[in-house]
């Protein structure tokens, strides 16, 4: 039996949910929605995801930068990441028929947004870097 996988996107406050997407579709319109899903969790670093849909999808467009992606398998969160680059993919068909399109978004851990609220004490709001001496 596969585990029941869910892909939620929130805003970029990781509060309000934007949209879901099921991982584990039965119905063959929505079989095809997440193509690629993986991630990695790192104790000493932010750790990153990626996420690939068809580009055609109906919720396509809600991934856009700053958003978060949080990954739910049975209950739990294996790995969630904010989304800070988008690209479209051309990738063939099986059998060599026409290109299919891809929408794969990509970015770093829920850690990674502590770097924008990183302070340098030396510095002054909106100043430019000066030494510490």
């Amino acid at each position: 039996m596969a585990l029941a996988t869910e892909v939620k996107v929130y805003e970029a406050d990781n509060t309000t949910l934007v949209c879901s997407l099921n991982v584990n579709a039965v119905t063959p319109a929505n079989a095809r929605q997440v193509r690629e899903l993986s991630g990695k969790v790192q104790i000493d670093d932010t750790g990153d995801g990626k996420l690939s849909v068809d580009y055609d999808h109906p919720k396509v467009a809600e991934l856009t930068r700053g958003r978060f992606v949080q990954v739910i398998e049975e209950g739990r969160v294996p790995f969630a990441f904010r989304i800070t680059s988008k690209r479209v993919v051309d990738v063939p068909a099986p059998g060599g028929g026409d290109k299919d399109r891809i929408v794969t978004v990509s970015g770093g851990g829920p850690r990674d947004i502590l770097k924008l609220g990183r302070v340098l004490p030396w510095m002054a709001v909106g100043s430019l870097p000066l030494s510490r001496r």
